[in-house]
């Protein structure tokens, strides 16, 4: 992706600058609709701004929020930093990083003002599906239902 970028962008990339704005995104690798964008993200992720973790993937000691908060909403935090957002703040975090999705971004940051963004994101994710890895088998699989 770097290839498509100038000189002063390339350098640009390795300064203390762009540095203190890359976040580390924390998601649900249970989650079809969550790795999905996650994948589509890499690829828009032209400043190498956004780094991806399924918390799924990680032990308990490793997980720096809640269990509970990160199964219900994506999280992010800055790189070097204690500072975290989650749900609608996260996706509008990762659209300003994107230069692509900066327009949707701008949209999200409205809906989120006027009070939509919020409602209309937990909306989504309390209705998502979670497919466990390695709890299936050819003819059926185990996904915990939500109460």
């Amino acid at each position: 992706m770097i290839v498509l970028l100038g000189e002063w962008e390339r350098k640009m990339l390795g300064s203390k600058w762009v540095k203190k704005f890359k976040i580390i995104v924390y998601f649900d690798g249970y989650c079809p609709i969550c790795t999905v964008s996650v994948d589509t993200w890499k690829k828009l992720d032209w400043l190498g701004l956004l780094e991806f973790v399924s918390f799924r993937e990680l032990r308990k000691d490793e997980i720096p929020i809640d269990l509970s908060a990160l199964e219900a909403r994506i999280h992010s935090q800055f790189l070097g930093s204690h500072e975290f957002t989650n749900g609608i703040d996260t996706i509008i975090q990762i659209c300003f990083r994107v230069i692509l999705l900066v327009p949707v971004g701008v949209v999200l940051w409205l809906l989120r003002v006027i009070g939509l963004g919020r409602i209309a994101y937990d909306y989504i994710a309390r209705r998502r599906s979670i497919v466990p890895v390695n709890h299936c088998s050819s003819e059926t699989c185990t996904v915990p239902h939500k109460q």
